[in-house]
């Protein structure tokens, strides 16, 4: 939620999945809602932002997320 917050005062609009749905189910739903990037782990500080379109995947602290989603 803190990642959540810093986006949202960044003008980043950010989002989370209401449910504990598998993968997939989260993924199809991103792509039906036209969301072009989705962060698919957090590990401690550490975020992989996964390109929708393209299917590549980065592994980014919250400074350099901000930066490839403004």
């Amino acid at each position: 939620m803190k990642a959540i917050t810093t986006l949202r005062n960044k003008n980043i609009k950010a989002d989370i999945y209401p449910d504990a749905a598998k993968i997939d189910k989260q993924f199809k739903h991103a792509e039906r809602r036209g969301i072009p990037f989705v962060v698919k782990e957090i590990d401690g500080s550490n975020f992989t932002l996964k390109d929708i379109q393209t299917g590549e995947q980065l592994l980014v602290n919250l400074e350099i997320l901000i930066e490839k989603l403004s």
